[in-house]
């Protein structure tokens, strides 16, 4: 099996071997680069083909594409010079400052991110030729850039990997790693299945009865001893692939938690260095309505909306319609998003037992008064 995977963009599975049919998503304003430099036909969404493990995919073509060649070459040759400067160091909501290259690989990236601009670099072969001089390769620089979650989350354009290559970049969150590198496939839709029960498992009884001497009476008894040949069935099932699995089911559903709570922390970082800031709604609009979930004051970001919407269906006990939820969002543009990300705050406003008086009209009206209103306790 393959190593060096991820959580499907769903939240979902991990990407594994096993998929035939797999995606890394690309935005739309960079896919033509992309296919160009590495020499492939892109999807309708990005990069398709088979998961090869370690981070590469074999286009329909037989072209085998690194994820970890894509992501550096994305953002480092195709952002602004302000994304680029951000992405080399930032500070987190914590206030820690993270460097992500050393001089010598910050030297190689500017290098090749020049060269580009001056339109000298045309396929990865020249992209090679540079790093060579550093004695290194692209995909190092790729690891060095998104390997870790946290780092990966504050890319400009971080890794997101599909089974589904009709989702688009712009409307998925960026993919987990996979804490099991990818040796197993696991759903957490399949979780039940690889539940512990103990009458699947297990083998025999724990006594069995034999016929004893006693010399006291001089008769053979009936006694009950230990069964030599009894397997109990907890520690079966404990030794089991199920087991595994369900163990890994578990993971990707504390990960996609995680993750919504590391998209809060990014967003939190974005505004306070003043990035997509959201215009400010009329005051008496935005107070007009107090549910106990609501997407006023809520980031415009397609991202952002349905985290948000997807952390109130967990609080109120809804996580099998987190998934209906994104894939009905994603399916038109971002006005179907608001409206469809709207009708699952009313149904987690519903299992709360809160009024419903929120009109849809005023979901991306946040004002500064009401920006806390509503916020999900992590």
């Amino acid at each position: 099996m393959g190593m060096f995977s991820w959580i499907d963009v769903d939240g979902l599975q991990n990407i594994t071997d096993e998929d035939n049919v797999v995606a890394m998503l690309i935005p739309e304003q960079h896919k033509e680069a992309v296919g160009k430099i590495f020499g492939v036909e892109m999807g309708s969404n990005g990069v398709e083909g088979k998961y090869n493990g370690y981070g590469s995919i074999i286009t329909e073509e037989g072209t085998e594409v690194d994820i970890y060649d894509v992501t550096p070459f994305l953002n480092i040759c195709c952002t602004t010079d302000r994304q680029y400067e951000d992405m080399l160091q930032y500070k987190t909501t914590d206030g820690n400052a993270r460097t992500r290259l050393d001089n010598t690989s910050k030297a190689c990236a500017d290098e090749i991110r020049q060269a580009y601009k001056d339109g000298k670099i045309e396929t990865i072969a020249d992209i090679v030729n540079i790093i060579t001089n550093y004695d290194d390769e692209f995909r190092s620089l790729g690891i060095d850039l998104a390997c870790y979650d946290n780092d990966n989350a504050r890319l400009p354009y971080p890794i997101k990997v599909t089974t589904d290559p009709s989702r688009s970049y712009e409307n998925s969150n960026f993919s987990m790693g996979d804490p099991n590198q990818g040796f197993f496939k696991v759903n957490t839709n399949e979780k039940g299945k690889y539940e512990y029960n103990e009458y699947d498992w297990g083998y025999g009884e724990p006594t069995i009865e034999e016929e004893e001497w006693n010399e006291e009476t001089g008769e053979y008894e009936t006694v009950e001893v230990d069964n030599p040949e009894y397997i109990d069935p907890y520690d079966d099932w404990c030794q089991s692939e199920e087991c595994s699995k369900y163990e890994a089911c578990e993971e990707i559903e504390k990960l996609d938690d995680e993750r919504f709570r590391i998209l809060e922390q990014v967003r939190k970082e974005q505004e306070a260095k003043g990035i997509e800031a959201t215009p400010e709604a009329p005051k008496e609009e935005a107070e007009e309505y107090k549910p106990d979930y609501t997407l006023v004051g809520v980031d415009g970001n397609a991202f952002s909306v349905m985290g948000y919407t997807a952390r109130a269906l967990k609080n109120e006990g809804l996580r099998d319609k987190v998934d209906e939820m994104h894939a009905k969002a994603t399916e038109g543009d971002y006005s179907h998003l608001l409206c469809v990300c709207m009708e699952y705050i009313d149904m987690a406003n519903e299992a709360k037992n809160a009024p419903k008086t929120f009109g849809k009209s005023d979901v991306d009206m946040p004002t500064e008064n009401n920006k806390n209103k509503g916020q999900i306790q992590e």
